[in-house]
């Protein structure tokens, strides 16, 4: 079995457990520092999933939300963000997914995402996408002023930047649509469905986006990752259905 096929397996286990977790009427938030929010579900999903990786891959290096790794300073091996959208899984808001992702030097290779709430696996590797099971083709708009870009408020960004916002707004409003749904890798991975045709989002964190331009190039689209702080995985990111698409976005 390929290494695909496993980690869906692994990412489909760790489904039916963050479904029971999203079921509880009381869920178990461990901490809400500024506009950060980390649920108890958050880091036992995380632990079962780099189980799950470490008995089957034992010699791949993962980096995960939740505990980070100490050795990942090549950027190869697995991305790991166990609840991306974890106020929207807080709030009993089915927009949430778990990604898993397999990088080689800082490129996506492969990107996993799953809401189980909406049942939904979103595969991407090799110029192919899926979406459970059945493969997926898109086709870009022609220009901005016809597409649907998705963003983002990071809680890592300094909101107090006055030119930040300036800029921030100068590109949205180039686009027909702007969405904003609490979860950087279901926007990203949806840009490989054609549900969203561009992203941008600075300072948002690899795990966040890993698996979700990995979707991206599978499709056909096109992206850009800017590491923001090298001792930390911050980046700002562009990803859309074109390249004129992502020109758009600075």
């Amino acid at each position: 079995m390929s290494q695909i096929e496993v980690s869906k397996n692994i990412v489909l286990s760790a489904g039916k457990k963050l479904s029971d977790y999203f079921e509880e009427q009381n869920k178990v938030i461990l901490s809400q520092i500024g506009r950060d929010i980390k649920a108890l579900a958050d880091s036992e999903i995380e632990k079962f999933i780099r189980a799950e990786l470490a008995s089957k891959f034992p010699n791949e290096k993962i980096l995960g939300e939740e505990l980070g790794t100490a050795n990942f300073d090549d950027l190869s091996g697995f991305v790991i963000d166990p609840i991306d959208g974890t106020m929207n899984f807080a709030k009993g808001n089915p927009i949430f997914c778990i990604s898993l992702a397999y990088l080689d030097r800082g490129e996506p290779v492969w990107g996993i995402l799953y809401n189980p709430v909406l049942k939904e696996m979103i595969v991407g590797f090799e110029s192919q996408v899926y979406l459970n099971d059945e493969k997926v083709s898109v086709k870009a708009p022609t220009s901005s002023d016809q597409a649907v870009l998705a963003t983002g408020i990071p809680t890592k960004l300094n909101i107090d930047d006055t030119e930040s916002f300036v800029n921030y707004l100068s590109v949205i409003k180039k686009f027909k649509k702007v969405r904003m749904i609490g979860s950087a890798a279901q926007s990203v991975g949806w840009i490989g469905l054609g549900r969203i045709d561009a992203y941008k989002e600075d300072s948002t964190m690899l795990w966040d986006v890993a698996a979700g331009l990995a979707i991206v190039k599978a499709a056909g689209g096109v992206y850009s990752m800017q590491r923001v702080d090298e001792k930390s995985w911050k980046y700002n990111i562009r990803a859309a259905l074109s390249s004129n698409l992502l020109a758009a976005l600075d």
